[in-house]
């Protein structure tokens, strides 16, 4: 269902008024069901390198959903054990082959850390961000991963494969897809053609910007000197952020054939799955009705939500069961 047509339903009890309040407690409820019902879930993917033992969490990320996979390892939480460190002394971390792992703040840690770059892969519970829909998004494929993970906020730019010093293309990342192995698709907005070129190119790579570059690109004594193509060397080592191959072009998310549209624009409709968007309908009604200071019928209206969400948070956990089920007990 799109944002038009549920606002549309919303307001219907109000005489079709209320919009502008109407959209943004629709949103509050999209995430409202994202966060108590775990609806929303997608696949993070990044690269682990030697040199680190940790790595920043997807900027939307709840929960984990299911365990890491460190280059086909199930790795588990890790547990405190007395008289047991992660480190050997102050400043030196165990190595080896990652075991476990630590959810620390805002970032996730290996237990113990890396000997060599493997990728990491886990699918975790999303918080739903709204995309405007009046924005021109395009989406740009990419494979080999060989860097840390593409990030919405990032700003990327297309590198001539065969000379690395210049681009061709910088762009913002708005959205990020991944397939679960080493590609993916980013959706793309501000995009900015540089010089005479016109768009990203197959088989160039795909860098995040990254303003830690300067310090080692920048001319001794005060930086290190190192060229772009020593950059790319150290990638993953410094740990600058995403770096891809890009595959194909960038194209629209939206076309049409004999007249026929087909595709739809980013922020068009809700991201969580779609046979629960008129849940939020239920409470955004009710923040209206509470704005109005008609309390009662608020309060029918969100009970009746809240109840809806909790037989919600139900069928996502079960969502993998079905049929008939029988419990044997082996002896």
């Amino acid at each position: 269902m799109k944002w038009i047509d549920l606002r549309t339903r919303t307001t219907l009890p109000f005489g079709g008024s209320h919009n502008s309040s109407a959209d943004l407690f629709l949103e509050d409820a999209e995430k409202d069901i994202a966060l108590y019902a775990k609806c929303l879930k997608r696949t993070f993917i990044t690269l682990i390198d030697e040199k680190d033992n940790g790595f920043f969490l997807p900027n939307d990320f709840i929960e984990m959903s299911s365990n890491p996979d460190y280059d086909g390892t199930r790795l588990d939480r890790y547990t405190e054990t007395a008289y047991h460190s992660n480190k050997s002394s102050s400043d030196v971390f165990y190595k080896g082959s990652p075991q476990s792992y630590r959810i620390e703040g805002n970032k996730m840690v290996l237990f113990p850390r890396p000997t060599d770059s493997r990728l990491l892969r886990f699918e975790y519970v999303a918080m739903p961000s709204k995309l405007s829909s009046s924005t021109t998004y395009q989406k740009l494929n990419y494979k080999s991963i060989s860097g840390q993970a593409f990030r919405v906020g990032d700003v990327v730019e297309g590198r001539l494969i065969a000379s690395t010093g210049t681009k061709t293309t910088v762009a913002k990342v708005a959205k990020v897809e991944s397939n679960g192995d080493s590609t993916g698709t980013v959706t793309l907005t501000d995009i900015t053609n540089v010089g005479s070129y016109t768009g990203f190119r197959s088989g160039d790579l795909l860098v995040t910007i990254d303003t830690e570059q300067s310090a080692y690109s920048s001319g001794t004594p005060y930086g290190s000197g190192l060229t772009y193509d020593q950059l790319l060397d150290d990638w993953d080592t410094i740990g600058f952020g995403g770096k891809a191959t890009i595959v194909g072009t960038n194209y629209s998310e939206t076309g049409s054939v004999s007249g026929v549209e087909y595709g739809e624009r980013s922020g068009t409709s809700p991201i969580i799955p779609e046979p629960f968007h008129f849940l939020m309908i239920e409470y955004a009604q009710a923040k209206l009705y509470d704005m109005l200071g008609q309390a009662q019928d608020a309060d029918r209206h969100y009970n009746r939500y809240y109840n809806n969400r909790t037989k919600l948070a139900g069928i996502v956990a079960n969502e993998d069961f079905g049929g008939p089920v029988t419990v044997v007990n082996s002896l």
